[in-house]
Order: C-alpha cells, then structure tokens, then sequence
C-alpha cells in the first residue's frame, strides 16, 4: 500500500501483478488500464488497516487472577480497535500483587498501567480511569465481563459512536444474544411465568429486548431507533443504571460519576440507580460485544490496608 514502502501495485494476488507484468500490456491501453484498477481494488479490499475509534477503554483489576487473564486475552479485537487501553490495579500493596500486575502489563504491552496502594471503592476507581482518558469516549470495563464470540466488535463500537453522536447519552454493550450468567432480569422474568413485564420493574423494561427480539411491539417504551442493526432506545427511566458495560461519551460519564457523593456511606451503584432513573436520558441497546463470565475470584495476597 502507498506509504508502506511497497509498491503500490504488489499488494494483490500475493504480489504477481507487479509493474513488469502490467508494462507488457501497454500496447493494449484498455487492458492494462483495467489491470491497474483491479488491481488497487483488491489492494484496498484485502489489506485494509484495523478501524480505530477514539474510545478509552478503562478496565479495573482486583481479584479473579485467572478471570483476568482470560478476559485480557478475549479484548485483543477490542485494544487493536480503540486508541486508548488503562488498566486500573487497587490495593497494590504488596510485593506479590506487584509482581502481579508487573506480568500482566508485560503479557498485555498495549495497557497503560496505574494504580493505587489500597483499594479505593467504585466511585474513586472509576473517576481515576476517566480523569486518565484522553478521549471522546469510554469504555469501562470490570475483569468479569469478556468479548463474546462471534461478537462484532468493530460494527458495534461504530454504531455505538454514530448513536452518542446523535441523541443517545449511553449504549449498552453487554451482548443481547449472549449476555452470559447471571441474567437476573431474564431469572425475574422466568419465575414469574414469562408473562409481559411480569416480575421486571418499570426501570428495567430494555432488559426484554435479551429475549424478545420483537419486544418494542409488545412494550410501548421501547422504539426502534435504527434498522441495521436493530437497536432500542429508551429513556432511562426503563433502562436501569448498570456497571455493565456502557459506552458513554467521556464527559458525560464523568459529571455522572460526580453526582454521587464523596462519602463511604453511600453506596455507589445504589445511589446511582435512583438519580438515573429520575432523569429521561436515553439509552441503546444493540447486539452488544461483552458477556458475564467470572471464573474465579483468586486475589493475590497483600497488606490490607483501608483509605482514610
């Protein structure tokens, strides 16, 4: 390709339609003419660069040694496909928790590490990673949840920014067609007979498109926003606040994150369910990337230590 120090005309066909070969057919302007456009077609169809998106995809790290392992290993479409890559190590205290997270940047040279000596709730971890992005968009991530197979990443988080960019203020991404366990909503629905609405509350209404692919004909707070792929908006007072995986735009998720209050007798995500579901912003959910898979919660050993 043009500027990879290759001719620009060896890319097809393995490299067998170089420049001597197309110089034969010179007498024959229309031939060789056709040649050549065949020619940086197939180059421009078959060696196309990963698209990157100006996302930051923060991921927290405590515990589940083997659980973030796998998850790391499952994001390598993920990192090729945004700019920036944070993960966020708590309770780094020790000499085996550093050596820890030593392995894991060295495994996972794409992340940018940082860190704190204790472990400093959701609220404060989650602000570090935002106030550490440099861009437009994130994306956190908790070691639980890894890219699902045969998600389509690059045509989610292009669908995911096209929507941000329009009217939408979050985009779920955990996958709709393989959420993975536990599926509370699905659990509710299931133990109160499947029914309509039946055993969901009114803010978790979005949670019916998992399992009902029509759903927006049978509940009238759900819309089809856009056709391909199907996507659901709604507000968000049908579409519960979650720690699932969202992408939001950056600064929108950091004045969110800011309305819960500095205190350690607030819980987070508690506080942050009632204000969410007090506001009407509205919320996408598409096909998804991520799904649920915890293996274990192995946590190397430390100093405990608790934040004054």
């Amino acid at each position: 390709m043009v500027g990879s120090g290759q001719s620009p005309c060896r890319c097809a066909l393995g490299g067998a339609l170089d420049m001597g070969i197309l110089r034969r057919f010179q007498p024959h302007g229309l031939v060789w003419l056709s040649l050549l456009i065949l020619n940086v077609h197939l180059c421009s169809v078959s060696k196309q660069p990963n698209e990157s998106f100006p996302i930051c995809v923060g991921i927290l790290a405590f515990e589940g040694v083997e659980t973030l392992g796998q998850r790391l290993t499952s994001y390598r479409e993920l990192f090729a496909s945004v700019e920036q890559r944070i993960i966020l190590f708590q309770q780094l205290n020790s000499e085996t928790r550093k050596a820890w997270a030593m392995s894991v940047v060295n495994q996972f040279p794409q992340l940018r590490s940082i860190h704190e000596e204790y472990n400093i709730g959701q609220r404060a971890g989650f602000l570090r990673l935002v106030k550490s992005c440099e861009q437009p968009y994130v994306l956190i991530l908790e070691e639980d949840f890894r890219v699902a197979h045969r998600a389509e990443v690059s045509k989610q988080l292009k669908l995911a920014i096209e929507l941000l960019s329009e009217s939408v203020d979050a985009v779920r991404l955990r996958s709709r067609l393989d959420p993975g366990e536990p599926n509370h909503a699905h659990l509710t629905w299931l133990r109160n007979g499947g029914r309509l609405g039946s055993g969901l509350e009114q803010t978790h209404l979005i949670e019916h498109v998992v399992w009902d692919s029509s759903a927006e004909s049978r509940i009238r707070q759900l819309r089809v926003c856009r056709k391909e792929p199907k996507t659901w908006c709604t507000s968000s007072k049908y579409a519960c606040y979650t720690n699932n995986p969202v992408l939001y735009r950056t600064d929108f998720f950091d004045a969110l994150i800011s309305v819960v209050p500095d205190d350690k007798d607030v819980h987070f995500e508690n506080f942050l369910t009632e204000f969410w579901a007090s506001q009407n912003y509205t919320v996408a959910y598409s096909d998804g990337i991520f799904t649920h898979d915890r293996l274990d919660r192995t946590r190397i050993s430390s100093t405990v230590k608790v934040q004054k």
